[in-house]
């Protein structure tokens, strides 16, 4: 395959994806070693091997497990130009593994991230040290502006690995787009629109989990210029680190172990800012629409879902006219 053929096909897939193909191939490989299947069966590989590989999975894992394995086989098929084939068959099969998934691999929601987490974060990181500082601004605006976290911090600690173009830096931050201060942040790379980027909302808020606060103090600090990483600090001896996901979320997880509260993934805190606006009243398509949500991920990420609704149909005013009444 000619190489800019194949670096477009790698630009479809998120980095956090390739890594979850890589290990569904890797396990496809493995169990048609174990079973004997000729290569020349493999890729392309045959629909009846396909259905034999997830049949193998029925009231051992679930469905999401499956599918991710079966995604990852098809993308070593789309990105070699190999013919793929989901029958018919296959997808009765992968809804079988569903229904029979056994009861501790079912997946359960994502907790989300709620207002009293972000309180335990804005009690306990110090805002006066570069590191602590930095971490009260990316989980704050995380939060409000119900961003992914892979497209604010990145996963390598290591600077020369930077690259602007899919991680904000310090001219990415817009000017006041209010009174109150909230701010237009550019993410050059998102999960959707790729390296066309798009602009996220940092709402002013009232109290010490302000993002619009936290953020001008953690530029202030750590001497963000517009070429520095957004998502970086000054260490002891003033050299910039950077913050990746991983090392924000094992802060937050310590201090909130604290207070005995169970470990969170970095994704909660997107549905935990998406919740949080819902539970306040604001409007479901604004909500969607600045968290750039797809109708599908919305509605399978609602929660308190129980709350959400009390709220909407408690107290209802009763007709007052006689033909509403009829």
């Amino acid at each position: 395959m000619q190489p800019t053929v194949r670096l477009a096909l790698e630009k479809a897939w998120a980095r956090g994806s390739k890594k979850g193909h890589m290990t569904g191939l890797r396990d496809f490989i493995r169990w048609a070693e174990e079973m004997d299947i000729p290569d020349e069966n493999l890729f392309p590989a045959t629909p009846r091997i396909l259905e034999a590989y997830v049949a193998q999975w029925m009231g051992k894992k679930g469905s999401a497990g499956t599918r991710s394995k079966i995604y990852g086989i098809r993308a070593f098929h789309i990105a070699n130009h190999l013919r793929w084939e989901e029958t018919v068959q296959l997808k009765y099969l992968l809804e079988a593994v569903k229904k029979e998934a056994p009861r501790e691999d079912t997946q359960k929601p994502r907790p989300p991230v709620t207002r009293s987490r972000l309180e335990i974060l804005a009690e306990k990181l110090d805002a006066t040290d570069p590191k602590d500082a930095a971490i009260r601004a990316m989980t704050f605006v995380a939060f409000y502006a119900q961003a992914r976290l892979g497209e604010l911090l990145p996963s390598s600690a290591r600077t020369d690995a930077f690259n602007a173009k899919f991680h904000p830096v310090g001219i990415d931050v817009g000017e006041d787009a209010s009174e109150k201060g909230t701010k237009l942040l550019h993410l050059p790379w998102t999960k959707v629109k790729k390296e066309k980027g798009e602009d996220v909302v940092v709402t002013a808020q009232r109290g010490r989990t302000n993002p619009v606060t936290a953020l001008k103090d953690h530029i202030f600090l750590n001497d963000i210029g517009d070429d520095d990483p957004l998502a970086s600090y000054l260490d002891e001896n003033g050299v910039r680190k950077i913050l990746t996901g991983r090392a924000m979320m094992a802060r937050c997880n310590e201090l909130w172990a604290q207070k005995g509260l169970v470990r969170l993934t970095g994704h909660c805190f997107r549905i935990g800012g998406t919740t949080f606006y819902l539970l306040a009243g604001v409007s479901t398509d604004v909500v969607k629409a600045l968290g750039r949500w797809s109708s599908d991920a919305f509605l399978r990420y609602w929660r308190s879902l129980e709350l959400l609704g009390i709220l909407h149909i408690e107290m209802i005013e009763p007709p007052t006219n006689r033909l509403a009444v009829e």
